[in-house]
């Protein structure tokens, strides 16, 4: 599944008083350097992790259909889908009734998955992109954030606040500690369609 992002979160796991605590930063001469900070971290750690922190929409392509049962939703937690929409065998768009299928935000990563007796609906015969499920995910708010997640959030912005350039020149190298990857490693998630 290819992801595309329909609409970004609109607000950080972290707020920017407790970024400004950790960094002890009272002045606010630096408040959008470290909004920046803190938005590239998230996303990073995103990538990382293979989750969404905040709710965000996706659309997800596929080629078509998978011969199983279930398609796997990327970047849990799944809230919700809003639709699957495909190009029918006469290169049609069209919309899977939502009745036809059942949505597990259970499960991590959540599933999409067919109802009792029914079928996936053959596709067009396209060389890509037959397939677009639409969904919400990510934690609805940021105390539903893992408090380690959160501190490797805090991490990673202090990091970048604290070495704004990409090499220093003249000094001891210096990486994120291993704590950071202790920290992050059980919330990484693995996903396919099967």
């Amino acid at each position: 599944m290819r992801l595309v992002s329909y609409t970004a979160p609109t607000v950080e796991p972290l707020p920017l008083s407790m970024i400004q605590a950790h960094l002890r930063v009272t002045e606010t001469s630096e408040m959008a350097l470290l909004n920046l900070y803190a938005r590239s971290a998230r996303q990073a750690l995103e990538r990382e992790l293979g989750r969404q922190l905040m709710t965000a929409t996706y659309d997800g392509y596929l080629d078509a259909f998978p011969s199983g049962k279930w398609i796997e939703v990327p970047m849990p937690p799944l809230v919700s889908v809003t639709s699957i929409t495909y190009y029918d065998t006469a290169d049609t768009a069209a919309t899977v009734t939502a009745t036809d299928y059942d949505v597990d935000v259970a499960s991590e990563p959540g599933r999409i998955v067919l109802a009792y007796g029914k079928t996936w609906p053959t596709t067009a015969l396209r060389p890509s992109n037959a397939v677009v499920v639409r969904f919400v995910a990510g934690y609805a708010s940021e105390d539903l954030v893992p408090d380690p997640i959160k501190l490797a959030l805090l991490h990673l912005t202090a990091h970048a606040y604290e070495h704004r350039e990409p090499v220093l020149v003249g000094t001891i190298q210096q990486v994120l500690p291993a704590t950071y990857w202790d920290l992050v490693v059980g919330y990484r998630v693995a996903w396919g369609i099967a």
